[in-house]
């Protein structure tokens, strides 16, 4: 019975390693993902804001910023469609 306890506690501490990498990549990748949206959000952010107050006008980024809300409309509806959870900060962590 002894040397049974003993091979299911050598396997418990590698899948309990191999937990604790999944754990800290899971971690690594969420964590990723989060400052890509913000990088991304935020050169939106100054990409338009140039363009509205640069090169155009309001007239021209208009239909554009419209567009633009309306794609990530779609993405979050996308991203639904795939995963079955809702698009929120808490469901990509």
């Amino acid at each position: 019975m002894f040397p049974k306890i003993k091979n299911l506690e050598s396997r418990l501490r590698n899948l309990d390693l191999i937990k604790r990498e999944c754990d800290t990549l899971a971690d690594r990748t969420s964590r990723n993902v989060g400052w890509a949206g913000f990088l991304g959000l935020a050169t939106y952010f100054g990409v338009t804001t140039y363009l509205v107050y640069g090169p155009s006008n309001w007239d021209v980024m208009e239909p554009i910023t419209y567009l633009c809300g309306i794609a990530f409309g779609l993405v979050a509806y996308l991203w639904f469609l795939i995963t079955r959870s809702e698009y929120s900060y808490t469901s990509l962590t």
